[in-house]
């Protein structure tokens, strides 16, 4: 079939592409069921001509059609409750809704004005790209976000890859690889792989198999061990199922050490193929991507040393905290020096700046640009990483303002690894400050699902829910944080915002006395927690005092002062104290530098204004006009 114009999108049948804002490949046989339906517009066609047509009468479930269908309305972004493009005929097949047209000279012409090729091809992945990277390259299979309204989506399995048992008692060299297949086995549709957060926090030898699998909420659990020979690595794999125990498979594999990468490869491929026995709605790999993964197998890997840099880097940047995340950019630094053209190195080192940012622990303004550089040169390198893709979405929205861009490029990522938990929290904390609600809802709620057991992540479901004004869920949300942390101070400090809003000052300081002694006890003088050092913060005569005293206020500036002597203090934070005191000639001052600074906190300042009610100083004109410099394009709920 000649390529068309399907409503919005460009359909090239001999590329297996769909083209429109961005371009998508799908796999051969879905695009000939998409051809089929655009051959007869309008009309119902039942699944048995779809059969003969498409698949020449072989013997086919009623599972492949709707597979096939629902990638296509993935590939095109429709609903099967309110479809745009393929509607669904109950107990006749499928009906093609939208407008179907041949494609003109004028639209090639724009077409390939665009870039060379119709296809952002990946170039040929250079000597040395992590396992993850080689493997993005071949998988046709580019799985679309899943919807919950979505009536023909395929149940996913829910897997969990345990960080392999190593011999030498290194805390990073397992747990970095197990996280690697995982990468690798996130590509495939109709697999929810749950974060590596969760999974390691959840593993425990003294913790019963069934039970890690429940607390996760895994149907299916891979797991094994690493041993090193000499000059090789030889990795043992077992895929169990946790409701009765029972080996499924188990297979070992070995590779010489400085091959690492390859290893994964070729435990991801086989783990491919394995699957579809066991659990009958995970369908098998086709023909040519097993044919492209071996192909993408002869390719030279990284360096070992390199590879093990990157692996102890993701390690520390899991950690969070200051020390470590310098330690991660060290690492990921160390990792590039080794091999220049590693991707994977590029994004790791792009997050870790991200997130010491994000933290407050280095300025935002220099964080971000270094973060923006490194990102640029992952996608170079890997036009499919979705862990740069979600970087560069990140600065998009933060440093650029661009919320357009940043969406699409959020929406990229997810396409393609739609188990990435981090992309679906940093999205969902981008469409809750954009009004958003819906949607952020749904991609914190993908999160929760992902990373069950990770306190920063119902935290920040948690704002979500409270943003669209649904307390009893935001309140459930923070406490599922505290009960896997009692210490977060993040869900402490929800709880005591919300506490002080239903005026119940006995909850409210019970949570001030434990965001209290957290930031005391780690020198946090970060925004929107600075009045917690003052003495007496959480009695219930002051607890719910708007203002600061003169003697408070010079109590915490000598503080903020003494702590810029050890380190970065956001400039947001000298603003809410000049604000509280009500001195709106520095408040405004201080508001002009955090805006300038590009730090994602000051979009929170509406909110917090709203819960503090301090409004003094930003009914001030001048304050007022620094304040609508703040661009949230408040759209309400979608």
């Amino acid at each position: 079939m000649k390529d068309f114009q399907l409503g919005p999108w460009k359909v090239y049948p001999e590329l297996n592409s769909i083209a429109g804002e961005n371009e998508v490949r799908i796999e051969p046989q879905v695009m000939k069921v998409l051809c089929h339906l655009a051959s007869r517009p309008g009309r119902a066609v039942s699944k048995e001509e779809l059969i003969q047509e498409v698949w020449q009468g072989r013997f086919v479930g009623d599972e492949v059609i709707t597979t096939s269908i629902w990638e296509l309305r993935k590939a095109l972004g429709d609903n099967a409750r309110q479809p745009t493009f393929i509607q669904t005929i109950p107990k006749r097949g499928y009906r093609l809704i939208a407008e179907v047209r041949p494609l003109t000279a004028a639209d090639g012409e724009a077409a390939a004005s665009k870039g060379s090729g119709r296809i952002a091809r990946r170039p040929a992945a250079a000597a040395g790209l992590l396992a993850a990277t080689l493997l993005a390259a071949a998988w046709l299979w580019l799985p679309q976000l899943l919807s919950s309204s979505d009536a023909d989506s395929p149940q996913q399995l829910a897997i969990a890859v345990l960080p392999f048992r190593e011999m030498d008692g290194s805390a990073y060299f397992g747990r970095g690889l197990s996280e690697a297949l995982a990468g690798e086995l996130a590509r495939l549709p109709y697999l929810r792989i749950l974060a590596a957060e969760s999974v390691n926090q959840s593993d425990s030898e003294s913790t019963p198999l069934r039970e890690t699998a429940r607390n996760l909420g895994a149907g299916a659990v891979i797991q094994g061990n690493v041993q090193r020979e000499a000059a090789h690595v030889r990795l043992n794999l077992q895929l169990v199922d946790p409701g009765n125990g029972q080996l499924l498979w188990s297979q070992a594999f070995r590779q010489m050490d400085s091959l690492l990468p390859l290893l994964i490869l070729e435990a991801a491929q086989k783990a491919a193929q394995e699957l579809p026995q066991h659990f009958d709605h995970v369908p098998a790999p086709s023909p040519e991507l097993l044919s492209e993964l071996e192909e993408q197998r002869r390719k030279p890997a990284v360096g070992r040393q390199a590879y093990e840099n990157y692996l102890r880097g993701l390690y520390f940047w899991r950690i969070r905290k200051k020390a470590e995340l310098h330690q991660a950019v060290e690492l990921f630094e160390s990792a590039i020096a080794q091999s220049p053209d590693y991707a994977q190195a590029y994004a790791g080192l792009a997050n870790a700046h991200l997130i010491l940012a994000d933290h407050l622990h280095a300025p935002s303004e220099t964080s971000l640009t270094k973060a923006h550089e490194a990102a640029q040169k992952a996608l170079r390198l890997d036009p499919q990483s979705p862990e740069a893709l979600t970087a560069m979405a990140w600065i998009a929205w933060v440093r650029d303002w661009d919320w357009t861009g940043a969406e699409r490029l959020f929406r990229q990522a997810l396409r393609i690894n739609p188990s990435y938990s981090t992309g679906h929290q940093w999205f969902s904390a981008m469409l809750e400050v954009a009004g958003k609600t819906e949607e952020a809802a749904f991609h914190a709620s993908e999160a929760q699902r992902l990373d069950v057991l990770s306190p920063i992540v119902h935290t920040t479901a948690g704002m979500v829910a409270w943003t669209a004004d649904r307390l009893e869920e935001s309140e459930e949300c923070f406490r599922k944080a505290i009960q896997l942390d009692p210490d977060f101070f993040e869900a402490h400090k929800g709880l005591f915002w919300q506490a002080l809003q239903r005026d119940d000052t006995e909850a409210a300081a019970s949570h001030c006395r434990r965001v209290q002694r957290y930031v005391r006890e780690n020198d946090v003088w970060s925004p929107y927690t600075i009045r917690f050092h003052l003495e007496g913060a959480c009695e219930s005569d002051r607890i719910a005092t708007r203002g600061l005293s003169q003697e408070d206020f010079r109590y915490l500036a000598e503080g903020l002062r003494e702590r810029e002597m050890r380190g970065f203090v956001s400039p947001l934070a000298w603003m809410e104290l000049h604000a509280s005191a009500g001195h709106a000639q520095e408040a405004r001052r201080w508001l002009q530098a955090s805006i300038l600074s590009r730090s994602r906190h000051v979009f929170y300042l509406p909110k917090y204004l709203e819960v503090n009610e301090e409004t003094r100083v930003f009914d001030d004109p001048l304050v007022k006009t620094e304040m609508e410099r703040i661009p949230i394009p408040l759209e309400g709920s979608n």
